[in-house]
């Protein structure tokens, strides 16, 4: 699910999504909806995306939509005023098109403004990158693909108004903006990828959310860290932490 809208994949290989599309973030060449609520069209029923068949990995952003070929390309709609889209220079798509030089693809997320896929092995993030969270060092958006510095055989990403990777070790890193402690520390964003502290990840498994991130440690506990003002962390407080701590039984 995306700020507004979600998507999902059907057996077939087709893409449809419901919700908001004043960006064109549902990819069926339209920007409006059948339904208005409040001052906001929006489709209340799923409608197809244009011209996909065959995918097998789909991910929603904020007001932008990704999803994967069975070839392992990139197609991406949708909003594009950080070039999260990367193609077109900002300007949004209201159908799919291919991320260029883009193959290969094994896993992919989509944060807030931004997108991260495994490629080959490599974590490569683009889009908004105003609080590092592209991990290339910078913070400068990017149309272009960027190789994420500092991961070493990475398994899994996520992706919220930061991102974060599991490695094959287990150690988990996160990089982007810091506000609510979403990195795993009390420092301050970071622009490359910086290691949550105590954490190890089982099996790879990791998400990321606006503010805030879990994951199933070792142990199979699910723990949780930063954003907690609408007790998202799910351990009995209201109280942002930069600690992952466990969600109280019986999640488990």
């Amino acid at each position: 699910a995306g700020g507004s809208h979600t998507c999902a994949l059907t057996r077939g290989g087709e893409v449809w999504c419901w919700g908001r599309n004043s960006e064109g973030q549902l990819g069926n060449n339209q920007v409006d909806g059948k339904i208005e609520y409040g001052a906001v069209l929006v489709n209340v029923t799923p409608v197809k995306a244009i011209g996909l068949t065959d995918m097998k990995q789909v991910a929603t952003g904020l007001d932008h939509t990704c999803a994967v070929t069975s070839a392992s390309t990139v197609w991406c709609w949708g909003k594009n005023s950080s070039n999260q889209l990367g193609y077109n220079a900002g300007q949004k798509s209201i159908v799919p098109n291919e991320v260029p030089a883009l193959d290969s693809v094994s896993l992919l997320v989509a944060g807030q403004n931004h997108n991260c896929v495994l490629n080959a092995n490599v974590a490569k993030c683009w889009g908004a990158n105003e609080s590092g969270q592209l991990g290339d060092g910078t913070l400068a958006n990017s149309e272009i693909p960027k190789v994420v510095s500092g991961l070493t055989y990475p398994v899994q990403l996520s992706a919220g108004s930061h991102s974060c990777a599991a490695l094959v070790d287990g150690s988990a890193l996160c990089w982007g903006a810091n506000d609510s402690g979403q990195l795993g520390s009390m420092n301050p964003n970071s622009r490359v990828p910086a290691a949550v502290a105590g954490l190890q990840v089982s099996g790879g498994i990791f998400a990321s959310f606006d503010a805030h991130s879990c994951a199933i440690a070792t142990g199979k506990n699910v723990k949780c860290w930063g954003k907690n003002t609408e007790g998202q962390l799910g351990n009995g407080t209201y109280l942002n932490t930069s600690v992952p701590t466990n969600v109280l039984e019986p999640v488990q």
